[in-house]
């Protein structure tokens, strides 16, 4: 970022190359709001929701100045621009499928996966030799696509191999002794808001794994006090 003060030394030659660059974008910007208003683009395009924006202030369309800067916006950010505190994720068959990785990554081939458990760390492919790891390549015969990485580089799903989580062991063991902890020294039963099993199963959404949609609402009971 750009000190405001330093865009009054013209006389250096770095802010001149910005000035000159911000000028061309701004060229640009211009141009492609021209093209985009002559092109009369399809009704299900993004161009033509562009077009379609009005000012909230005015319920005007907007100005070429307007438009310029909606254009300029998937310039900078691309047309993946989405609200700030949202969340990718990417599902990964997505990466299971791809032709850059795979021979025939459509088809029903479970078999590609099937590799020793220590495959998917095999650092290099010298080492994926010495574990006994063939690349898909030379599995899948003759027609295969040369010079890609052996499977064991290709297949790393997370909370595998070199993407293992480091502390998912120590947090297996937190739940499992939280989870012990809890049902040896009380009894579950299902808050009346919870609507009973019905309610549960319908406020179920999934969000990386399958769970009630405002959480769990539950009764604890210390086992002691039922004993008496």
């Amino acid at each position: 970022m750009t000190v405001p003060f330093i865009r009054s030394f013209t006389f250096i030659p770095a802010m001149k190359r910005i000035q000159s660059a911000i000028a061309a974008l701004h060229a640009e910007q211009a141009a492609m709001v021209q093209r985009l208003r002559a092109c009369q683009p399809p009704p299900a395009s993004l161009g033509a929701h562009l077009l379609a924006l009005t000012d909230p202030a005015t319920g005007k369309p907007l100005t070429d100045g307007q438009l310029g800067a909606e254009l300029a916006t998937f310039v900078f950010a691309g047309i993946n621009e989405f609200v700030a505190g949202g969340c990718w994720r990417v599902p990964s068959v997505l990466g299971e499928a791809d032709a850059h990785a795979w021979d025939q990554p459509e088809a029903f081939l479970p078999e590609r996966w099937d590799m020793p458990l220590a495959a998917a760390a095999i650092g290099n492919a010298a080492d994926s030799k010495a574990a006994g790891v063939q690349s898909v390549s030379e599995e899948a015969g003759p027609e295969s696509k040369a010079g890609r990485p052996t499977l064991a580089r290709r297949y790393l799903p997370f909370s595998y191999g070199p993407r293992s989580c480091v502390g998912q062991n120590l947090a297996n063991m937190t739940m499992v002794t939280f989870t012990a902890t809890i049902c040896a020294n009380f009894t579950l039963a299902l808050a009346p808001e919870m609507g009973g099993k019905k309610g549960v199963e319908e406020a179920a959404i999934v969000i990386l794994t399958l769970q009630p949609k405002d959480g769990m609402l539950l009764h604890c009971s210390p086992r002691n006090e039922i004993a008496q």
